[in-house]
């Protein structure tokens, strides 16, 4: 009997995986603290139980003046919601990073299914490990982020998708992979792109109707849904109001085009110059929102100036923009993220000192009711800081991981570059499948966004896989030559 082929053998890596991540993600959530960025407080913004006047009711009078809620999708604040129900407010920051951590044991999990379905099972199992010890991983599993969750429901659907090609699923399992897919997008909006990819490589393979239209049917319908939901309640047939700003952010602040003759541009500079509100144009892209919407402007009228704005911009200068947007894509690939503060996270002092730095109003920055919104959220939820015996050996840990990790960025950043094009040219359609889908992906982040390296950790895990597979199949194609 061949041991490789009974299912012992199959299941024997997912075991091990398990309990490793299980001890890993047990001694992480009690020896490190729950984190809050900058985008924390708007998911929790979202939230029924801030909606019902929980946090500060009066912050909607000023941030909010016409009634919309959508400056970003529903997905991960009817998670946050789901976290909620499980405990006192009080609790409700480590109920989140309770259950992230069971969502990234299940993305490190679905990274080796990946490989199995693929026929890779060593490299999905190495790539697998590789992503558990990932340090950026724990931190954002540990923050009150859309990373998390996003990352998990990203390699479902590429898990769906493989077992659709390679299994001839069937049409349920389209189904499925549509409703996957769209909840993705309803938790970062980016991931339009990877509906596309899907499609696209459905019709290359010329894969069975039904299956198609099973994919394409619950797709539309969620998203659709959503449009329809924001419609009807806040009068916005959208799915997010930040698109512009968003470009904006990558055209005013690195490519600083402006068009000052543009009528859309010179109403954000009015609004900036008579608002009251802290501004400065061309800068943070929050700051003209805010100056654009202290006249009753809805999210997504304010939004709309600023895209139009932001096109007149590259409509001056489109060769640098197109130039721009190759140099963000690099700097996007193995970045350290600067809006996490990782030493405040390993140490207790710094921790609250941060936590009292994020809470308290900075002149000409944010307008003073952000700062009390983030106030009533930390007395609320009580954050503190854990006293696991195992702290230490965690935080020198990651540290390390961290030191090295930097050490080795420059080379690994060229390393996928080298990959990419190498899996381009390998006449391995699977292999092919993960660069059009890192590639499309990091290509739309380039394209509507300054350089923020947390866009490009949402796909680490398939770039870890995608390289490993790279390197293995350029191995075994020289070792074939070799031997002829």
């Amino acid at each position: 009997m061949n041991f490789k082929s009974t299912p012992f053998f199959t299941f024997l890596p997912i075991v091990f995986l398990i309990v490793l991540i299980l001890c890993l993600q047990g001694l992480v959530y009690h020896s490190l603290p729950v984190m809050i960025l900058n985008d924390s407080v708007w998911y929790l913004d979202l939230t029924r139980y801030w909606a019902k006047g929980g946090f500060l009711p009066d912050y909607y009078a000023w941030h909010r003046p016409v009634g919309a809620m959508i400056e970003y999708p529903f997905g991960y604040p009817f998670f946050l919601d789901f976290c909620r129900w499980w405990g006192s407010v009080a609790w409700w920051g480590n109920g989140i990073v309770f259950f992230q951590h069971f969502l990234s044991i299940g993305s490190v999990l679905l990274l080796f299914l990946i490989g199995l379905a693929m026929g890779r099972r060593i490299e999905g199992f190495c790539a697998a490990v590789f992503y558990a010890f990932y340090v950026p991983r724990l931190i954002y599993v540990q923050s009150i982020m859309a990373e998390t969750l996003f990352i998990f429901l990203s390699l479902l659907s590429i898990y769906l998708f493989f077992l659709i090609i390679t299994q001839k699923a069937s049409k349920n399992t389209g189904i499925l992979l549509g409703i996957v897919t769209a909840c993705s997008i309803l938790t970062k909006p980016l991931a339009i792109v990877t509906a596309g990819v899907f499609l696209l490589f459905f019709i290359f393979l010329r894969f069975e109707k039904r299956v198609i239209t099973g994919y394409l049917c619950s797709f539309l319908f969620i998203v659709l849904s959503n449009f329809v939901y924001n419609g009807y309640f806040y009068r916005e047939f959208t799915l997010t109001t930040v698109s512009g700003c968003h470009l904006a952010n990558r055209v005013f602040g690195v490519d600083r085009l402006v068009d000052i003759k543009d009528p859309s541009t010179q109403q954000i500079i009015s609004s900036c110059s008579h608002s009251g509100v802290p501004c400065q144009f061309p800068g943070l892209w929050w700051e003209y929102l805010y100056a654009l919407r202290s006249d009753g402007k809805t999210s997504q009228q304010a939004d709309r100036i600023i895209i139009k704005a932001a096109l007149a911009g590259i409509r001056k200068n489109p060769v640098l923009f197109v130039k721009d947007t190759g140099q963000v894509l690099i700097n996007n690939i193995f970045q350290e993220d600067h809006w996490v503060d990782t030493k405040a996270l390993l140490d207790e002092r710094r921790y609250f000192d941060y936590l009292n730095f994020w809470s308290t109003e900075k002149r000409n920055f944010l307008p003073k009711a952000e700062y009390q919104a983030r106030q009533k959220m930390i007395k609320a939820i009580k954050f503190t800081y854990p006293t696991s015996v195992w702290h230490g050996m965690i935080k020198n840990w990651m540290l390390s991981g961290l030191h090295v990790f930097s050490m080795f960025r420059e080379w690994l950043r060229w390393l996928v570059w080298g990959c990419f094009i190498y899996a381009f040219f390998s006449g391995d359609m699977k292999l092919v499948f993960l660069d059009f889908f890192v590639m499309a992906n990091l290509l739309l982040v380039a394209l509507l966004e300054a350089p923020f390296p947390r866009y490009f950790e949402s796909f680490v895990p398939v770039v870890i896989l995608f390289i490993i597979l790279s390197v293995s199949n350029a191995f075994q194609r020289a070792r074939a030559k070799w031997h002829e």
